[in-house]
Parts: C-alpha cells; structure tokens; sequence
C-alpha cells in the first residue's frame, strides 16, 4: 500500500505552522479569544475527529477556545453562504474547494492563506488536494481528506449471479441487464438532493472528451462551450441508463441515507459513490458487509477520447479562515490542527484517504479504503466534481438539468442549451 501512497502523493519534509503574531486590533496579550468552527460531520467517527482535533487545538492554545457547530451537507451550504454574505458566521469553516471557495474569495469572504502556511508544511499534503483549494493564485484552504468517485458492488450479489468487474460501458449495461432480469436492483441511487445522480454525467462527459471540454467551457462560459458533443452525449447515455431500469424504483425523490440503505442491506448490487461512504459503514451496514464490499473504477466509453484511468473526485473535506475572523493567528493554527498528522491518522481510521505524505499515516489506511486508494493512485488526473468545479450559480444549474436528464423531463440537448443559457446570462452580468 505504501507504493501506492507514493505514486499517489508528493513526499516533502514536514513542518508545523510557527507561531502565530498578535493580530492588530486584536485584544491585550492574555485576554481569553474565542473562534467558531462550522463544519459537516455530524456524525461518529467523523465527528469525533473534529472534536479530537479540536480539543488538541485548545490544549496547545491556553485562553483560546473554540465554538463548534455542525449541520447536515445541503443545510451546511445555504447557511454559509447566507452567513458570509451577511458579513457574519463562523472564523473558521469547512470547505470542498473549488468555484464555490473561489467565488466567495472573489467576494471578499475568505482568508488568504498564502505565506502563512511555510513550504515545508504544505509538503505534508498531496499537491493534487492543494490545487483544490488554491484560486487566482492565493491558497485559500487547506485540505483533510481527498475523496474518490468509484463503483462500490456487493462480491456476494455478483457471485451468485457470475458477474465480475465491469471494464467498459457496454459489460456494465449487460451486467445491469442481468441483475434486472434476475430480479436485484442494479445501482442503489437517491437522487432528491441531484447530486449523487450528476456523477453519471460527469463522470460519463469525461470518459467521451476527457477534461478538456469541461475546462475550456469553464474557461470561456457563455460561448457555446456546455453545447459540445461531450456534454450531449453524456446527457443521452445518463438518460438511457435510467431508462433501462437500472436505479433504484423511486430514485428521484429518493435521498443519499435512504439509497445507501438498500445498498448496505444487499437490496441493491452496485451504487456510484466517493470514498467518503465508508464512514458510514460502522453505524449502518449489518455484520459482515464490508468483508462483501468491493469497488472498481468507472469504465471505459467505447470510442471516448478520454483517458479511462481519470477519476472524479476532490477534496472531502478542507477548512478555510474567514476575512472577518479578528483571530486570524488562531484561526490558521486551528486548520492545521483540523488537518495535522494526528488528525489525518483519525481520519484515516474512519476509513477516508487523508490528503497527507504516506510517511505519515504508516499502517493507518483502512483495508476496506485500500482497493479505493489503489484506483486514485492510478489515475493519471483528477476531475473535480463539477458541482464543486464551477461558481455556485452554475453549479445549481449543472445539478439540476442532470438530474432532469435521470428523470425524463428534460431531453439532453435541452440540458444543454439551459447550461449554456444560464453560463451567458452569468457572464452578461458579469460584465455590468
């Protein structure tokens, strides 16, 4: 596993932040500070992690004490945004990178983190993580866990059925086929939250164009680029896949902890889903399931222009400063608690695959997480998921056109000419 690790991650000296300088305006040395952390782990382990790392965070920092609260993912979103908007809400946050960092930066809304974090400290993280949580040049962030998308399957139900792995599109749709005919659900997937059901198509645009068609629409938005073949194409092989029968009945007004339910339960073969799925295995799935759980990598498009060891993914968890913290020391040394050694060992017992150097985290990777790792390691790059990818407005856009396309409403050239529609009218205002 450790050669894994290594093709995974750059290996660098390591250091901890030094001290931290009084801020200006901040009160007379010795005063108690308090800072707020919000974040999304509401449940154990992951949340013991949290509070493990900040319980260190306070013991290292006499006087200063830390306000944590959690809320649910899609909840967590709506009430940052509100709070920073508002010139409010917590000193110290979570984040997945990405466009939706970057525009709150562009807003004024976080800490650069640039300079505060020495050379030798940012060695300790995968620099494919880093790149996640850096925009225009500044470091805005830095990363816990980096999380990959794969097809988690049930070894049991694929046995007794004599199906294997599939390599390409076209040996996945026969192995749906098959389970359907035999009376087993294909793929657990709850789809309310749309989320969960975009991986398809991104994943699917990737294997057709690679990253390219993706990145230059990003690059240049509101000039045609979310109209390319890639995107189409994706939209009527995601739509053609819900049209099989291939998700689980009532998929759309189905969420996340339902779909992984049946999943757990051996009611369903197959399900789409980062790496962070594993954290809930402990409290959800009976005895004996992760000995059954298996994963590969999303297949091969027959004829795609993508390369098929890119995987979708992207950091699970981050933590960034907000500009308004009046403890922005504290605050620096508070996410690098949040994302130290020790707390990457924890994070990695709840079975994620920390954003650190293997020499770190010796035996610490859990057995369920290695087949995961492996698939990670061998991709040559990284897609972020687009969701987090694109600025927050298009994100919306992207995660409700692909879940129009697994419901039938909308047809994949509508899907989109919507996309490219609300791309321009961004940039038109942006302009303004």
């Amino acid at each position: 596993m450790r050669a894994v690790w290594s093709l995974l991650l750059a290996v660098l000296p390591v250091a901890f932040l030094a001290g931290c300088g009084q801020d200006a305006g901040a009160p007379k040395p010795g005063a108690p500070k308090k800072l707020t952390l919000w974040h999304i782990q509401t449940k154990s382990p992951m949340k013991d992690v949290v509070a493990a790392a900040v319980r260190r965070f306070e013991a290292a920092h006499p006087g200063v004490t830390v306000e944590v609260l959690a809320f649910e993912n899609d909840a967590f979103k709506s009430k940052l945004a509100t709070a920073l908007a508002a010139g409010s809400g917590p000193d110290a946050f979570h984040t997945w990178g990405g466009g939706t960092l970057a525009a709150a930066a562009r807003a004024g809304h976080v800490l650069d983190l640039s300079g505060r974090v020495p050379a030798d400290r940012l060695g300790q993280y995968a620099p494919r993580a880093l790149d996640i949580c850096r925009a225009d040049g500044k470091l805005l962030a830095l990363p816990a866990d980096i999380a990959v998308v794969v097809f988690w399957y049930n070894r049991e139900v694929f046995e007794k059925h004599g199906l294997k792995p599939p390599a390409t599109w076209q040996e996945f749709l026969a192995a749906c086929d098959k389970l359907k005919a035999a009376g087993v659900t294909p793929i657990a997937l709850g789809n309310s939250d749309s989320w969960p059901g975009a991986f398809y198509f991104a994943y699917l645009a990737t294997r057709l164009g690679g990253k390219e068609p993706f990145a230059d629409a990003l690059a240049r938005r509101g000039q045609a680029g979310f109209e390319h073949e890639a995107f189409v194409s994706a939209g009527r092989m995601s739509a053609e896949l819900a049209g099989r029968g291939a998700f689980s009945e009532g998929f759309s007004g189905m969420d996340y902890t339902r779909a992984r339910g049946l999943f757990f339960q051996g009611r369903a073969a197959m399900m789409l889903m980062g790496t962070y799925l594993l954290g809930n295995l402990r409290d959800e799935a009976p005895a004996g399931f992760a000995e059954k759980l298996g994963c590969f990598a999303f297949p091969a498009v027959e004829g795609g222009k993508g390369d098929a060891s890119l995987v979708l993914g992207g950091v699970n968890a981050g933590y960034a400063v907000s500009s308004r913290c009046s403890h922005t020391g504290e605050a620096a040394a508070l996410i690098m608690e949040l994302t130290s050694v020790a707390t990457g060992r924890e994070w990695a017992a709840t079975r994620r695959i920390p954003a650190l150097d293997p020499k770190l985290l010796e035996g610490a990777l859990a057995s369920e997480t290695c087949p995961a790792a492996e698939i990670l390691a061998r991709a040559r790059d990284i897609q972020l998921y687009y969701d987090q990818a694109l600025p927050p407005e298009l994100a919306q856009e992207h995660k409700s056109t692909a879940q129009a396309l697994l419901g039938g409403s909308k047809t994949p050239e509508e899907a989109a000419r919507l996309m490219e529609q609300k791309a321009r009218a961004i940039a038109e205002r942006e302009k303004k």
